[in-house]
This record gives structure tokens, C-alpha cells and sequence, in this order.
């Protein structure tokens, strides 16, 4: 956690890590990391609703089309419907995350969640059932955009990779969910009809929702929107809550002010009593010192003075004035004003977050998801109830490696995990579409194989890592509406594949609509070389100081960056030069 620290670590390295040493040992530092990980649960099971309804779509969607009498048009709309309304959703997160702030906008989230669910689930026709599908996709696009930022913004950076990976991980614990839900349905509810049966499957969604709704009164708002709104004495006690102790919360304070500083565009408030924060920090230390002094043991005491010494550090940094980031405008955002040069580099993060999302739906998964019970009868599973064990296997092959990444995301690196990913699961896809050229009585067993085996390389890589990216690069004043960009692409583009998918297996055939995916994938592997950097064990602060040093004409990668709030070094791996270029 000290590495959010700001004041020079060439000359406090021995002590920084003696701190740090004294804080870990503390109860304190135990119940910062309980903080952490349940706010950053709670948010992240909001997207357990959208893998909820990917995994009960693909058991209820026969029964709603034979009870409703839906033609293949109107099932592709019911299905597609939502992902392709979820973009919009996006542009509502955009505007209340940077207003009312990222827990607000959880709660807005949840509302439409259940709204959308009880209307979908009490639907008496076709045209209500599009109704609660269209609200219930204006949710999914609002958790898309404020989760990935809000447990971004609440994470110490060596613990940020598995944390924000928990959103894409809770998406698929929903489709699993889905999936076994949809099958006990099915298998157990033999005296039911079609109708109570698929009704039953949505309505159960619901209860995840409440769940997130009951527990944010628990949650505390993002230190870093406070601090954007000019409310630096909130942001530091939650700073405290979540580091364990107020000099590492004073130092992260002090690191977010003075990058604001540097970015420009923002104001003081002249009612903030910064003056009296020094006095503050020492007072709330003393107590912290005295609540913990029975766990202290002879080393800690040893290194009183080291300690004393950084309060002494922290109390002789600069005041700086208090502030309010104003984010970006919308006219900024998309290039129609010009922003100042040395703010120029905001346009190409955002653009390469636009990207990273347009190339994770590219890769053709929500049409497996969604429709896998097609590709599985067409590959000859005719039982309904093999084809449903068979979703339950494609859905633990998605869940697991998700769960996996998370642990490796933080010692292999974002960037390698995001390669070895985009290969496999472009390699599956052409290897499917050579199955489907040349059928045979053993398709069926090839199709689930390669199918789990697709799904397992895009969720170590592709699927979560994309989040965490993009809440990664976009500096504070740009990160809502930069992210509800990308939200926006990758929505839109997860909507069309859905909303096009069987029409696209008719025009080309299922073994030429897999090849056009895989195609796509080389396509997209070939982007991620080129143009993705590594942010691994970086503060937020250092990730936006790398990206405006390295930003110009051309943008320089290497393997090792050492980056601080101060002008970024890059050491080129093995003295050899390495280049990506600007978006």
C-alpha cells in the first residue's frame, strides 16, 4: 500500500518498507483489506444479473418462443435486445458516476435491474416482454461503466488486477448460475408447464439485485470522485478506511491532489481547511498508535523513530489547495473542441479504451453464449436436457479460468495474459468452423470440447483483462465518460452479434460464420501486439503519468517502465527499442 506514496523514495526506501512492515502486522491493515474486498464483491455482483440472464436465455428462450409463438426475427430480438440496448445505458452511467458519484450510480443500476425483471417475469405479452428486456439492458450498460471504475478507484495497485477482474467474474458465476438453474428447471419441474417454467427462471434473477441494494449502505463512496469533487477530508477517511492507516492515506491524498494539479482544468474551493490537515493527521495517528499498542512488538517498537520520521515527512509536504477536477466535456471527448496540448494524450487513451472494448465483443462469445443451444443441435444434441448439460460445461470452462486470471493477473501481467487469450481463442474458433465443414457422427462431443476450449482462453484473457484496462488507463477527469464510451462500443458490438447471429449462420453457414469470428480474432491479435502497454503493479497516478509521457506522434512500449507522478523513465528491455504507435 505504500507504493501510493508521493514523496521521494530514493532517500525513504529503507523506511517506507519499514512502515509498511509495522502496518501489515496490524489488525488494522487486516480490516482495510475485509473493506476492500467486500466493497469491491458487492459492486462487482451487479454484473452477476447480466451472466444471470446469458445463462437462463439459453434454457428459457424455446420455451418463450413456443409459448409466445415467436418466429426466429422475434426470438434474435428478445435474445440480442438487451446487450444492443445496454449501450445506451452506457451514456446514463456517463453523466450520474461523474455527478452523483460511482455508489449512486450503483443504486440506479440495481433499480432498473429489478424493474426490468419483474417486468420481463409477469410479461402477458411479447411486446412487455421487450419492455422489461429494454430496461433491464439500460442496467447492464449502467454496471458496465461504474463498477470496473468504482473498485479501480478503491484499489491499492497490487491488488488491483484481481480485484477488478471480480466484475467479469461475477458475470460468469451469474451465467453458471444460469445455467443450473435453467437445468434443475428443467429437470425437476416436470409438472409444470412451458409458461410457469421460463417465468420461474427470470423471476429467481431478481433476488441478486436485493442483495447488492441491501449492502450499499455499507459501501463508501470513491476516494478519488470526492477528491474530484473537492470533498478531500471525505476522501481521506475512506482513504484510511481502505489503507489502514493515515499516513499512507495522507500520501495517497497528497499523490491524487498533485496530479489533478498537473492535468490542469480544475479549481480550489476556498471553504476547504487544508490548513488544519497536518493537526488532523497527527491527532487521528496518535489514536491509531494508541488503539494498537498492545499488538506492537519489540521490531515495531524498534522502528518508532523511522516512523515518527514519516509523520514528520508527511506534516512538512506542501499544502495544496483543495480541488474539484471538472471531467471533460462531451465535445472534448469526441475531439469537436480541441483540448490543449499538453492534455492532447486524454483523446488517444480514451480512443484506445474505445478500441479495447470494440475488440473483445469482436471475438464472436455473446453469440456463443446465447446461442449455444443452436450450435449444439445443429452439431447433434438433440435432447433438450443434453444440451443443457452441455451449457453447464461450456459455463464452469468460462468461470474457472475467470477465476484463475484473477489470481494471475498481478504477477504474469496484463498484457501477457491478454495475448496468450486472443491466440487460443482465435485458433478455436477456426477449428470449429472446420468441424462444422466436415460433419461427421462425432461432432457433437468435437463442438462442446472446442466450445469450453474457446471459452476457457477468452476468460483468462480477453474477458475480464479488458475492464481492468480500461479503468486502468483513463486518467480521473476522463475515466466516467471515457469509460462509458468504451461501455458504448463494446455493448453496441456485443448487441449486433447477438441480434445478427443465426441470421449471419444463415447467410454463410455456421462453419463460415465461425471462420468470419476467427478471422476477427486474428485481426484483434494483431491490434493488442502493437498497441497495448503493460499497467501492471502501477497506482492509477503512475498509469496517467506513463500514458502522458509516452503519448505524442508515435507511443514507445517496453516490457519495463519505471513510472512515477513525476516525469516517466522508460527502460527498454535489452537495450532494443520497441515502438507503438498512437491511435
Amino acid at each position: 500500500f505504500a507504493e501510493t506514496g508521493s514523496f521521494s523514495r530514493a532517500s525513504q526506501s529503507d523506511a517506507d518498507a519499514l512502515v509498511q512492515r509495522s502496518v501489515k502486522s496490524s489488525s488494522a491493515h487486516d480490516a482495510a483489506w475485509r473493506a476492500v474486498a467486500f466493497a469491491a464483491a458487492i459492486s462487482a455482483l451487479t454484473a452477476a444479473t447480466l451472466g444471470y440472464d446469458v445463462g437462463i436465455m439459453a434454457a428459457a428462450i424455446d420455451y418463450i418462443s413456443d409459448t409466445m409463438n415467436l418466429n426466429d426475427v422475434q426470438t434474435q430480438l428478445v435474445v440480442g435486445s438487451l446487450n444492443f440496448i445496454s449501450a445506451f445505458g452506457t451514456l446514463i452511467a456517463g453523466q450520474s458516476s461523474d455527478r452523483l458519484g460511482r455508489k449512486t450510480t450503483v443504486w440506479i443500476c440495481c433499480g432498473l435491474y429489478i424493474l426490468g425483471t419483474a417486468c420481463m417475469a409477469l410479461a402477458p405479452n411479447y411486446y412487455i416482454l421487450l419492455v422489461g428486456r429494454v430496461v433491464t439492458g439500460l442496467g447492464v450498460g449502467v454496471s458496465f461503466v461504474v463498477v470496473p471504475v468504482y473498485i479501480s478507484e478503491i484499489t491499492p495497485s497490487e491488488a488491483r488486477g484481481m480485484l477488478t477482474t471480480c466484475f467479469d467474474v461475477s458475470i460468469n458465476m451469474g451465467i453458471v448460475l444460469g445455467y443450473i438453474i435453467g437445468f434443475l428447471v428443467v429437470d425437476l419441474g416436470t409438472s409444470m408447464t412451458k409458461e410457469i417454467k421460463w417465468r420461474l427462471m427470470i423471476a429467481i434473477g431478481g433476488t441478486l439485485p436485493i442483495i447488492v441494494v441491501l449492502s450499499l449502505s455499507y459501501l463508501p463512496e470513491s476516494p478519488r470522485w470526492l477528491m474530484s469533487k473537492g470533498r478531500s477530508k471525505e476522501a481521506t477517511i475512506v482513504m484510511e478506511k481502505f489503507l489502514g492507516d493515515p499516513i499512507l492515506a495522507q500520501e495517497a491524498i497528497t499523490s491524487i491532489k498533485e496530479m489533478m494539479k498537473e492535468d490542469g482544468g480544475y479549481i480550489s474551493d476556498d471553504d476547504d481547511d487544508d490548513n488544519n490537515g497536518d493537526n488532523n493527521l497527527v491527532g487521528r495517528h496518535n489514536e491509531y498508535d494508541r488503539n494498537n499498542e498492545e499488538s506492537k512488538n519489540d521490531e515495531e517498537i524498534n522502528v518508532e523513530n523511522s516512523i515518527q520520521a514519516q509523520r514528520e515527512t508527511v506534516q512538512a509536504l506542501p499544502n495544496v489547495p483543495n480541488s474539484r477536477a471538472l471531467p471533460l466535456t462531451w465535445r472534448e471527448i469526441l475531439r469537436l473542441d480541441p483540448l490543449p496540448k499538453s492534455e492532447q494524450y486524454l483523446n488517444s487513451v480514451v480512443f484506445l479504451v474505445v478500441c479495447v472494448g470494440f475488440w473483445q465483443q469482436s471475438t464472436g462469445s455473446e453469440a456463443i453464449l446465447y446461442y449455444s443451444s443452436v450450435f449444439l443441435e445443429r452439431a447433434g444434441l438433440k435432447s433438450t436436457k443434453e444440451r443443457l448439460l452441455g451449457y453447464v460445461l461450456i459455463g464452469f470452462c468460462k468461470l474457472i479460468p475467470e477465476a484463475a486470471s484473477m489470481f494471475l493477473v498481478d504477477s504474469m501481467g496484463r498484457r501477457p495474459l491478454l495475448l496468450i487469450s486472443s491466440y487460443g481463442l482465435t485458433a478455436s474458433m477456426f477449428l470449429i468452423a472446420v468441424v462444422f465443414m466436415f460433419p461427421s457422427n462425432s461432432a457433437s462431443i468435437f463442438i462442446v470440447v472446442l466450445l469450453s476450449i474457446f471459452m476457457i482462453f477468452f476468460s483468462i484473457g480477453v474477458g475480464p483483462i479488458t475492464w481492468l484496462l480500461a479503468s486502468e488507463m483513463l486518467p480521473l477527469r476522463a475515466r466516467a465518460k471515457g469509460m462509458t464510451l468504451g461501455s458504448f462500443t463494446n455493448r453496441l458490438i456485443s448487441g449486433t452479434v447477438a441480434l445478427s447471429a443465426l441470421s449471419t449462420c444463415d447467410a454463410l453457414g455456421y462453419s463460415g460464420f465461425f471462420a468470419l469470428y476467427g478471422t476477427m480474432g486474428i485481426l484483434g491479435s494483431i491490434w493488442y501486439v502493437i498497441y497495448i502497454p503493460e499497467t501492471k503493479g502501477k497506482t492509477l497516478e503512475e498509469i496517467t503519468a506513463m500514458f502522458k509521457e509516452t503519448y505524442s506522434p508515435k507511443m514507445r512500449r517496453s516490457d519495463n517502465y519505471t513510472a512515477t507522478t513525476n516525469p516517466v523513465t522508460i527502460i527498454e528491455g535489452g537495450g532494443e527499442q520497441q515502438t507503438i504507435h498512437s491511435p
